[in-house]
């Protein structure tokens, strides 16, 4: 931000100010900046100059601060030390020493398994497991960084049973969200078809397993938006949960 703004402090004159009431000179200030001397004292009259105030009584080649020059230094050092606050805060999550990371899935089952690996190698970063009916735009709506999908052939085995049931067609329901599914099913009555972990703990369910249901395989999938592909911890969890054969 420039001087034409008058609600903006130019951030280099002002670091000038601090570093000269900090060192004690103006001498002291240029070194420590790596800055002539000139151009540190040109920074503080044009401070002065645009605030038509005086910041530093002038003896030789000692300088002391004005009652404003004091008042300035408080607020300078709140200043400073909140911007260090900030570049640190950035640094740890870049190198994935804090930060959080919202996960939003379709089968709470597999949640746990698939996250063990990136908790693991990154115990610092905080995750969310949620399951949500629409992925899609809890993704757009930056609600949440990365969504856990899957498929596998359940379909083909609910087809074979509603045929061996000749049950009607238009009564048979699909459910994006396992948890919506499962209460769907208690409150109508109805028959669903889970991996037997998901109903296991369940006390509203009786499983009983299918006598052809061993070759189902469930694939996995991690998305999230293309735009946020740089985010550290995003990244992070790509390259952990997914096989480097898969990521050419």
């Amino acid at each position: 931000m420039g001087m034409d703004d008058p609600q903006q402090i130019n951030h280099t004159q002002f670091k000038a100010f601090y570093t000269v009431a900090k060192t004690g000179g103006f001498t002291a200030a240029a070194k420590s900046l790596g800055l002539t001397q000139p151009a540190i004292t040109h920074h503080i009259r044009e401070l002065e100059k645009h605030y038509q105030v005086d910041l530093f009584h002038r003896n030789g080649r000692r300088v002391d601060l004005t009652v404003t020059g004091v008042e300035l230094l408080e607020l300078s050092k709140r200043y400073f030390r909140i911007a260090e606050e900030a570049h640190n805060l950035l640094n740890s999550l870049n190198s994935l020493q804090s930060g959080a990371l919202r996960i939003c899935l379709d089968e709470m089952a597999q949640a746990f398994p698939i996250t063990a690996p990136f908790r693991q190698k990154h115990p610092h970063i905080e995750l969310t497991l949620c399951p949500t009916r629409n992925i899609e735009d809890a993704l757009q709506d930056h609600l949440m960084d990365i969504a856990l999908t899957g498929n596998s052939e359940e379909t083909a085995i609910q087809e074979k049973l509603l045929a061996k049931l000749d049950t009607n067609a238009n009564r048979f329901h699909y459910f994006a969200c396992r948890e919506l599914l499962k209460e769907a099913a208690d409150y109508y009555g109805g028959v669903i078809i889970l991996p037997l972990k998901e109903t296991l703990h369940d006390r509203r369910f009786i499983s009983v397993p299918l006598s052809d249901a061993s070759h189902i395989k469930r694939q996995e999938f991690v998305s999230y938006l293309k735009g946020r592909s740089h985010a550290p911890a995003i990244k992070a969890f790509f390259d952990t949960v997914v096989p480097e054969n898969l990521t050419g």
